[in-house]
């Protein structure tokens, strides 16, 4: 096996690999990790697949070095794992962190969590780049200590997620690729992110409900959502991770667009999600039902509208209806959130077409077009004012002090 076969980057002196050659067909493979004296042993595995590991393993930083261990059966061969340890800074607000040429300084907050088996380490953040003219980016990474099963799934999805987003190129609203770094065992995806209020900022959810007209203008931002999350079903994938703090307010809060691909490209696993907007299948192992998908978002972006409309924490339905907490909310959309939050996936609204036109018909119907304090048939004042788009709550205004505007 040629050495330019396994080395990082074809280069033979940047690795040193011994390549072991076997002429039986199966043999056993033995792993041993230094750092935590962990055994691995495979049955039936050939020689071209201990290449291909030992390559994945090459790529983050590790040495394999094989040889005959006294013990073992001809044909099989034991490979010893030497980590070569690298200082590796935590993300923090405040630090900045080195991509290839290029620096960005992380701003709060920063998520950073780490494997139980401390194999893997999951980092995601905003950053500030100086002297670009968007000025913000979102960095999503995995970094590799060791190579098992979670962290290569990780790593996978990001790579899925580059594809992806190369493909839709920022298109209806969906994020725009900057670049993907691989890099020491860390796998980085770097995107804009525009320097807009997010909808927790804009609409909440608070402890109590919306005014109509600050309802409306939620369901408005909601529906510009609706086509970005439509988009990318379109392309086979779904969000499967959105809430307050996973979507930003653009053009003074008319339009929602999502801050990342949430876990879209990422392979299903038990309890992902956000905490009250998971959908029922994400509670769920991958094989036992139907998967999360397109309509595990359907059911999301209708627990978070419920969620800002009412004040009240969303569940599998039956809920309390909208129209008993924002008035005059109009029975038909009213039965189609109920609909998306059904708890079986096959039950809801098939796409996200039947939930966007529902947000716009409660739209129409709770910005009205009366002029305020009009009498009604029943002698009584109108509806409380005519729908201005974009009405910043009180929340949004804070945020817009803050960013100096």
């Amino acid at each position: 096996m040629p050495k330019t076969e396994l080395a990082l980057k074809g280069d033979p002196t940047r690795n040193p690999v011994i390549g072991v050659w076997s002429t039986t067909s199966r043999q056993r493979v033995e792993v041993v990790l230094p750092d935590t004296a962990v055994r691995m042993r495979q049955a039936g595995l050939k020689e071209r697949s201990v290449f291909t590991h030992a390559r994945d393993v090459l790529a983050t930083g590790y040495v394999w070095h094989a040889a005959l261990v006294p013990g073992l059966t001809r044909g099989e061969v034991a490979m010893t794992i030497q980590v070569r340890t690298r200082p590796e800074r935590r993300w923090a607000a405040g630090a900045e962190v080195r991509l290839g040429p290029d620096a960005f300084l992380l701003r709060p907050p920063v998520d950073e969590r780490t494997a139980a088996d401390r194999s893997w380490v999951w980092r995601e953040a905003t950053a500030e780049v100086p002297g670009w003219s968007e000025r913000r980016v979102r960095l999503r990474q995995v970094a590799l200590r060791r190579l098992g099963r979670r962290g290569a799934q990780l790593r996978d999805g990001l790579g899925v997620q580059a594809d992806l987003l190369s493909i839709v190129a920022g298109d209806r609203g969906l994020p725009r690729l900057v670049g993907r770094h691989d890099e020491a065992g860390r796998t980085t995806l770097v995107t804009q992110l525009p320097a807009a209020p997010s909808w927790r900022d804009g609409f909440g959810p608070s402890g109590a409900a919306l005014d109509r007209l600050t309802a409306a203008a939620a369901l408005a931002a909601a529906v510009s959502l609706c086509t970005a999350l439509a988009e990318l079903h379109r392309h086979g994938a779904a969000h499967r991770a959105l809430g307050p703090d996973a979507i930003l307010l653009l053009d003074r809060y008319r339009t929602a667009v999502p801050r990342d691909l949430g876990l879209a490209g990422f392979r299903p696993e038990p309890g992902e999600g956000p905490g009250i907007y998971r959908a029922p299948e994400q509670h769920r192992p991958a094989d036992a039902g139907r998967p999360p998908g397109p309509a595990t978002d359907v059911y999301q972006l209708a627990a978070l509208i419920y969620h800002t409309l009412t004040g009240r924490r969303p569940g599998p339905a039956p809920n309390p209806p909208v129209r008993a907490a924002v008035a005059g909310f109009p029975a038909g959309p009213d039965g189609v959130i109920a609909a998306a939050l059904a708890a079986a996936p096959a039950l809801r609204p098939e796409g996200m077409a039947p939930l966007a036109d529902a947000l716009r018909t409660a739209r129409a119907v709770l910005g009205g077009n009366q002029v305020p304090g009009a009498p009604t048939a029943a002698g009584g004042s109108g509806c409380v004012g005519v729908f201005v788009p974009g009405r910043p709550t009180a929340a949004a205004r804070k945020w817009a002090v803050r960013r100096g505007r």
